[in-house]
């Protein structure tokens, strides 16, 4: 959650944060709950000081922004590549039948979230587009424990999962909102390490 900063608004605004930037750096406030978070880690000292923590911010680089834009433009110009390879003749003979509609999701897929995406397995020509509503299975259960979620916790998430599978607006918010209480949890029990890979490994669950 503190190591990693995911941009979700769209390029265009990232474009307009850039040309905002006077110096070669700024400031992304954190959330109230990743607040909380970090306070909790140095509670007994803040305390003891007689002090609280009501606000935090990071610092992001100009740089770190533009890379967002190349890697932006890398990827669209990788997509157009290979379904010019794929479709040499996309402006004339183009057909949109099931089996080309399946290797075009399949390589806008692969080009934006990588060629291992659980969602796709290809063979050759044969190329099947996975299921988007892939639930959370036991094995994604027995992870998470192993992490130190408790089974209270992980009977949340099914419920979550069952009631708002992918696809669903509302499972990103639930999740987000289940993984804050689980990660103040964690941190109430000491256990800090495990932290970032159970945010890691919720974000590739959403």
């Amino acid at each position: 959650m503190l190591n990693i900063h995911h941009v979700v608004e769209p390029i265009a605004v990232v474009e307009q944060n850039i040309s905002q930037m006077t110096e070669g750096k700024a400031y992304i406030h954190l959330t109230g709950g990743m607040v909380q978070h970090v306070g909790e880690l140095y509670k007994s000292q803040v305390e003891a000081h007689g002090g609280v923590i009501r606000s935090g911010k990071r610092t992001i680089g100009k740089n770190q922004l533009s890379n967002i834009i190349e890697q932006t433009k890398q990827k669209l110009i990788d997509t157009l590549q290979d379904l010019d390879e794929q479709f040499p003749e996309i402006d004339d003979k183009y057909v949109m039948s099931e089996e080309n509609d399946k290797k075009v999701q399949n390589i806008i897929t692969n080009n934006i979230y990588g060629n291992n995406n659980p969602l796709n397995v290809a063979a050759g020509n044969n190329i099947k587009q996975g299921d988007i509503n892939l639930t959370i299975n036991q094995a994604h259960l027995d992870k998470l424990k192993e992490l130190g979620v408790e089974e209270a916790e992980l009977q949340e998430l099914v419920v979550i999962d069952q009631e708002a599978p992918k696809g669903n607006p509302d499972r990103k918010n639930r999740i987000m909102g289940w993984l804050g209480k689980v990660t103040a949890s964690l941190t109430a029990r000491g256990i800090y390490d495990s932290i970032p890979e159970v945010v890691q490994y919720i974000g590739d669950l959403i």
